[in-house]
């Protein structure tokens, strides 16, 4: 009985070397994740404070910049499945060799709790293994092809030199009450003695002015007030008129209005703005537009939907109205 019990003791102490071996293994890997998962949240941040804000610049690497957010995103995705995964066998490996230091509450079959915590390590190791494998190949593989894309947009992002934004410019003030006049508004009369409120309730997007009105209410016009010496009517022409050609490239343009909107006007985190951008970013009937005329992230979550179902009309946020130029209609008796 007494070499029954070192034999099972002396098993037990190499069951727990080599599982401290294990633990230091995946310790390693957890390391080494961490430390690519910050790369890739370092980079993202890079992107955002930069590449986001000029999100109109003609580049080379422009039309690289779709694949590579796609990729940055998934690589994310997959560094953060590995991180819970790893983490999860991290924890089985550190319950057995306590349950070893420890030994068995259970009378009646000493090595009962001890062979469930392996069964379940066991099984999640194989689950999981190849998975992990498979993540690191992806995240690696993708640091390491697109460094120099990613070192080269973030440098020539970080040089003002080179940053060239067409600024949208209206000399004349009879022209400016024009394309004001284009917008559907309602004036709406505060209490005696404060200022009267023009609100605008529709998004158009004008080919013919080659401008872009977005939506604007009450709030706005308050915030407006409170913030600036202009007259009103400047302001407005400021702050809720953009230039059509601001979104050229309809797909980068989707991606960084939609990171803009989740990030800083609905408080997403970086991860989520990524991810949504990336989803919007394909979606190739949706307007750039219509993300910078959304105040929340769920104004564009509910427009996208009611698009997909073809319900728009159920879209109550604002309306959305279209200006073609007509040079650009094709006439009837072309097609003979």
């Amino acid at each position: 009985m007494l070499v029954r019990e070192d034999e099972e003791s002396v098993n037990l102490s190499i069951l727990k070397n080599n599982l401290i071996h294990e633990l230091n293994t995946i310790d390693t890997l957890i390391n080494k994740n961490s430390e690519n998962k910050t790369y890739l949240l370092t980079i993202l941040e890079e992107l955002s404070d930069n590449f986001i804000e000029e999100a109109n610049i003609n580049i080379e690497e422009a039309h690289m910049i779709p694949e590579l957010l796609s990729k940055l995103n998934e690589s994310i995705n997959r560094s953060t499945s590995s991180e819970l995964n790893l983490n999860e066998m991290k924890k089985n490996i550190s319950d057995i060799i306590e349950c070893i230091n420890n030994g068995s509450t259970n009378v009646d079959d000493p090595y009962s709790s001890l062979e469930i915590k392996l069964n379940l390590y066991n099984k999640n190791k194989f689950q999981n293994k190849d998975t992990i494998v498979r993540n690191n190949l992806f995240v690696e593989g993708f640091i390491s092809s697109s460094d120099n894309c990613i070192s080269a947009l973030c440098e020539y992002f970080s040089n003002p030199k080179q940053k060239v934004i067409k600024e949208f410019k209206i000399h004349k003030q009879e022209q400016i009450n024009n394309l004001l006049g284009k917008t559907t508004t309602t004036t709406k009369d505060n209490a005696p003695g404060t200022t009267r409120l023009n609100v605008n309730d529709t998004l158009l997007i004008s080919e013919k002015e080659s401008a872009i009105f977005l939506p604007y209410d009450e709030e706005d016009i308050k915030v407006l007030e409170a913030t600036t010496n202009e007259p009103l009517e400047e302001a407005i022409r400021k702050n809720f008129i953009i230039p059509i050609d601001k979104f050229k490239n309809p797909t980068i343009s989707r991606f960084t209005e939609t990171f803009k909107l989740v990030r800083h006007r609905s408080d997403g985190k970086i991860t989520e703005s990524l991810a949504l951008g990336v989803e919007m970013m394909f979606l190739y009937n949706l307007n750039p537009a219509i993300i910078v005329a959304c105040k929340h992230k769920s104004e564009l979550k509910e427009y996208v939907k009611y698009m997909k179902e073809n319900k728009l009309h159920l879209f109550k946020h604002f309306k959305v109205r279209f200006e073609i130029n007509p040079a650009k209609v094709r006439k009837t008796d072309n097609f003979g």
